[in-house]
C-alpha cells in the first residue's frame, strides 16, 4: 500500500507522468522552419491544437503544414482563439518539424510562436519553449 501511494504521489509531483510525447527526441531542434502563411483548418480541442497552414514558401515539396500548440486553454490566456487564428492577416510563424512523420502530402511541426502583421509574437508552444530554454 505504501509503495502504491508512494508512486500516486510522485505521478502528482513530477511532469514526466503527464507527458505524452517527448519534444527533444520528435521534434528536429536543428532546423527551425520560418514562414507566412493562412489559415486553412483549425482542430480546437485539447490536449494540443493543431493549426493547419498554406504555406508561401515550400519545403520538401510541399506547402501544407499541420502545426500543434498549446492546448485551447492555453491559447486562449494568450489572446488566441479558433476565429483570431482565421482572421488574421499576414502571419508568420516558427515552426520545428517533427521526426516522425514525413513531409510528404504536408509538414508536422511544433509551433515555436506565430508573429501578427503588428508585430505581436505569440509562443504557440509552452513545453517547447521550455526545451529550449534549457538547451540553450
Amino acid at each position: 500500500m505504501r509503495i502504491a501511494i508512494a508512486l500516486i504521489l510522485s505521478c502528482i509531483f513530477t511532469s514526466n507522468c503527464f507527458a505524452h510525447h517527448d519534444l527533444s527526441e520528435d521534434a528536429d531542434l536543428g532546423n527551425l522552419n520560418v514562414f507566412g502563411g493562412t489559415v486553412t483548418k483549425v482542430e480546437w480541442m485539447n490536449p494540443h491544437v493543431k493549426i493547419h497552414v498554406q504555406a508561401r514558401t515550400t519545403y520538401a515539396s510541399t506547402t501544407g503544414w499541420t502545426i500543434e500548440a498549446d492546448s485551447p486553454n492555453a491559447l486562449l490566456r494568450r489572446g488566441i482563439s479558433r476565429a483570431t487564428l482565421f482572421e488574421m492577416r499576414d502571419i508568420n510563424f516558427a515552426v520545428y518539424r517533427s521526426l516522425s512523420k514525413a513531409c510528404s502530402s504536408e509538414c508536422h511541426g511544433y509551433g515555436l510562436n506565430l508573429t501578427t502583421s503588428t508585430g505581436r509574437v505569440v509562443i504557440l508552444h509552452t513545453a517547447l519553449n521550455e526545451l529550449l530554454t534549457k538547451l540553450h
